[in-house]
C-alpha cells in the first residue's frame, strides 16, 4: 500500500507528468489501470477497493451518473483543487476502510444517503460538473 500512496502523492503533485495535463478524470483512469495491473498480479487489497462507495458516503451523493471523480469535482470545484485534496482524502478513506471494511462502507453509504434523500440514491439538483465526454 505504501508504494501506491507514494505514486498517488507524486501523481497529485505533478499530474501532467503522468497523464499529459492537469485532469483529475484522466488521473483516475491512470490509477484504475495501475490497480488493474495489481489485480492481475493478485495483489490484495486493491488500493481503490471501496473508494466509490466511500466517496458516496463521505459526500452523500449516489447516482450511476456520478463517478467518484465527478463527486470530488463537484465538491472541490476544479481539477487542481481535487489534486490538492485527494491525498488527504485517500488517507481518510484507508482509515475508514481499515475500520469498517468495504461492506461496512457500503452499508454506511446507503444509510447516509437514505437518511438524506429518503431513498438509496440522490444527488445535487445542480452542479457545475459536466458529463466526462464534454470535458
Amino acid at each position: 500500500m505504501g508504494q501506491f500512496r507514494e505514486l498517488l502523492t507524486s501523481l497529485c503533485a505533478r499530474p501532467a507528468m503522468y497523464v499529459g495535463r492537469c485532469s483529475f478524470v484522466d488521473a483516475s483512469h491512470y490509477l484504475a489501470g495501475y490497480c488493474h495491473a495489481l489485480d492481475d498480479k493478485d495483489v490484495t487489497p486493491n488500493p481503490l477497493d471501496g473508494l466509490i462507495r466511500w466517496t458516496e458516503m463521505r459526500f452523500e451523493i449516489r447516482s450511476p451518473a456520478w463517478h467518484w471523480t465527478r463527486i470530488l469535482l463537484h465538491n472541490y470545484g476544479d481539477d487542481a483543487s481535487c489534486f490538492a485534496a485527494f491525498p488527504a482524502l485517500y488517507d481518510e478513506f484507508i482509515s475508514d476502510r481499515d475500520r469498517l471494511g468495504v461492506s461496512g462502507i457500503k452499508s454506511e453509504a446507503t444509510q447516509r444517503i437514505t437518511a438524506r434523500y429518503g431513498q438509496a440514491w440522490g444527488y445535487p439538483e445542480s452542479t457545475h460538473t459536466t458529463i466526462f465526454s464534454e470535458r
